[in-house]
């Protein structure tokens, strides 16, 4: 009896090494957690106070940005649309060119692009055009992830790696319980 209660535990115990061991291997090959994309800098930048009108609105993000998914719309006073022509995309910038005459005020850049890795990012950039008034609204970056998947993937390789460590302990534990049981 003292034998198959020794093989029995050294078979859990057998497991549970495995078992650590295995999840130890998944830690350390699992990628770093990326950061989140997100936009990087914009011209003009948000809560800027201009006093010449640019030509066009540019925006930089921290990936390359899926070509023809680029939307930007610059509003203005009393709700008149500035933004004109056709949005231009080139890896990690997009521009936006804008309307020649323009009346002094508040507007907003309102973007939505899809990075080439499928994450949606879309948000405002509020400035100001030849007053000293603030911008009333905050600028906000949204970001939301392809049909729900998380910006952090998965590793399917861990995954098998630690499966097969699991395997071959277990079988190697149940091996020495049956001989345990052959004295």
């Amino acid at each position: 009896m003292r034998k198959v209660l020794g093989a029995l535990c050294a078979a859990v115990a057998t497991a549970l090494s495995a078992v650590l061991l295995g999840a130890a291997l998944v830690a350390g090959a699992a990628p770093a957690a990326a950061a989140s994309p997100t936009l990087v800098s914009s011209s003009p930048a948000a809560k800027a106070r201009l006093s010449s009108w640019p030509d066009a609105v540019t925006l930089t993000f921290s990936e390359r940005v899926a070509k023809g998914t680029a939307l930007v719309r610059v509003d203005g006073p009393g709700g008149v649309v500035s933004s004109t022509g056709r949005t231009a995309t080139d890896g990690r910038t997009v521009t936006q060119p804008l309307a020649q005459k323009a009346g002094k005020g508040e507007y907003v850049v309102r973007w939505t692009v899809v990075l080439q890795d499928g994450t949606q990012l879309a948000g405002t950039i509020p400035y100001t055009y030849g007053t000293g008034a603030k911008p009333a609204t905050q600028s906000r970056t949204v970001v939301a992830a392809e049909n729900g998947v998380d910006a952090a993937r998965s590793n399917p390789a861990a995954g098998a790696l630690l499966v097969g460590v699991l395997v071959v302990a277990l079988a190697w534990g149940f091996k020495r319980l049956r001989s345990g049981f052959g004295r």
